[in-house]
């Protein structure tokens, strides 16, 4: 947490994080609405390869540390969270009963997958950053190694690997134009994304959500490479847009308190999470028109971000609390605040 962080960056994070909620949210009030106008889509085209390059923009100081250093803090950071949100998740569907389809090995593999996953991806960046090989070689062969294993599309481990060194490589060769874009990237990168986006919702998408494995790379090649493209330049207009919004607003406390919120992604993630289990196992709401879900969807988005926002501020007062649920993150930055 500190002084010195981008705004902009911060902006980009509470945005997806966001857009992450409203994904969620949508998917488990509505049964003939949720895809409508493809927003479902368009959410998920992007928000968690955006997600994954951030942290591999910033990856470089935690992969070049010490094996024992960086497991250990990463361990503190994202698997205990994973670990915590996902024994009392179980431990609820025990006590209060889970539905028939409820399975615990699902949850247990897949409960806070993305922290996982981002754990996985942070060893084999640092791998790239220890082994005697030259780094562009390293990238190209683990990718291509990641694609053969079998079960290595599993928590979207394969997929997601190459935008981690995608942001890793951007940030190596100093390409800021991403969040402080020049009038080409305002005008080239939401135009490329709006092309491909169409490309992909009206001509590949029906297996556009493959594993990526061998089989399918040589089956469905069109539709995966579409798939990233479409991440990337997804992606991309959105650190673009918000760029061009903190460039405008950059001198405004406004801005400055909304950003403020951008540093609580990882405790927003885990708090939702529990919210969007439960929703989804007890939730009665269904909407068939589409003006009011959309509606229903914004409204209940903003409040469970809120919602977050003030569990977390209220937890990470509690050192114990802080580190369990959110890797110790915000005890000492909040108290700060406080003093």
């Amino acid at each position: 947490m500190n002084k010195g962080r981008d705004i902009g960056f911060d902006m980009v994070k509470l945005i997806t994080i966001f857009l992450v909620i409203v994904g969620h949210i949508i998917q488990f009030i509505g049964i003939n609405w949720y895809d409508y106008f493809g927003v479902e889509k368009f959410i998920y085209s992007f928000h968690i390869p955006l997600f994954i390059i951030i942290s591999g923009y910033f990856c470089a100081r935690s992969i070049t540390s010490s094996f024992g250093e960086m497991v250990r803090k990463k361990t503190k950071q994202l698997i205990l969270p994973a670990l915590t949100c996902t024994f009392i998740i179980c431990l609820w569907e025990l006590v209060i009963g889970f539905p028939q389809q409820f399975s615990f090995r699902d949850e247990i593999i897949g409960n806070s997958w993305f922290l996982k996953t981002l754990f996985i991806l942070y060893l084999l960046g640092w791998l790239m950053k220890h082994i005697p090989i030259k780094e562009e070689i390293f990238a190209i062969i683990s990718i291509i190694i990641l694609f053969c294993i079998p079960h290595a599309y599993s928590l979207q481990i394969n997929y997601q690997y190459p935008y981690f060194l995608m942001g890793y490589f951007l940030n190596k060769n100093k390409y800021a134009c991403i969040i402080k874009p020049s009038g080409f990237y305002k005008l080239i990168l939401p135009t490329v994304y709006i092309i491909l986006f169409y490309i992909s919702y009206n001509f590949y998408d029906e297996k556009k959500g493959v594993p990526i494995t061998i089989s399918n790379l040589i089956n469905y090649p069109y539709n995966i490479f579409i798939r990233y493209l479409v991440a990337i330049s997804g992606s991309f207009f959105v650190i673009t847009t918000t760029g061009i919004i903190c460039n405008i607003y950059k001198n405004t406390d406004k801005l400055k308190k909304i950003a403020e919120y951008g540093k609580y992604t990882l405790g927003i993630y885990v708090v939702q999470t529990f919210f969007i289990t439960l929703f989804e196992r007890y939730n009665t709401i269904t909407i068939n028109y589409g003006f009011a879900f959309y509606s229903i969807a914004l409204i209940l988005s903003l409040l469970l971000l809120f919602l977050c926002i003030l569990i977390i501020k209220k937890f990470s007062k509690n050192k114990i609390l802080d580190l369990i649920f959110f890797g110790g993150a915000y005890n000492q930055y909040n108290n700060k605040k406080l003093q």
